[in-house]
């Protein structure tokens, strides 16, 4: 079996690009943080911090998105507030379009009250993320970059369903209510 080093790896990953979907207003210092660190590791990424084209915002970032290999999600607890509805957008586009998406949360990042915020991070929450650690910042970004190279078109597939709606459907469990125990 062939070793492949990691600068072999970079070398591949060149053709690869990355879409970093944030927060503008709230999660910036780390969708940069993260565009920097990936760019210096070969890879192309897109992060609209720039004056955009003029004309129709939206079907830019689908043209950027239906081109880019992965799509990073930055989620903080302060964004999920926010409920960005171009954050919303791009998600929605990325899910329809089978794109392989990779969550990066923020240190205590609590899904549940996320989604109560924000009802379409749902939509990504049995994706596998990457949780930011500021304190080995390389050992995340390592991480990261193992999560964004991955060869798929998707991420694990989400599951469509809860488990116990699964479990309850697959072995066709009978629900209990109490006016059938009396």
């Amino acid at each position: 079996m062939k070793q492949v080093y990691r600068s072999e790896l970079r070398m591949v990953n060149k053709r690869k690009l990355i879409f970093i979907s944030y927060c503008r207003s709230l999660d910036a210092a780390l969708a940069n943080l993260i565009q920097i660190e990936l760019t210096a590791r070969g890879y192309r990424t897109f992060l609209d911090n720039k004056i955009l084209p003029a004309g129709k915002f939206e079907s830019f970032i689908a043209n950027i998105l239906e081109v880019s290999d992965s799509i990073i999600v930055v989620l903080s607890d302060q964004s999920a507030e926010r409920n960005s509805q171009y954050q919303k957008m791009e998600i929605d586009y990325a899910l329809k379009h089978a794109k392989h998406i990779v969550p990066v949360v923020t240190p205590g990042f609590n899904w549940n009250k996320a989604i109560i915020k924000a009802p379409w991070i749902a939509s990504i929450q049995t994706f596998n993320a990457v949780v930011v650690s500021y304190d080995y910042l390389e050992a995340f970004l390592d991480r990261l970059e193992r999560f964004v190279s991955y060869s798929g078109k998707t991420s694990i597939v989400p599951l469509q369903k809860k488990w116990w709606e699964f479990w309850k459907s697959k072995y066709k469990m009978i629900d209990i209510s109490s006016k059938q125990l009396r």
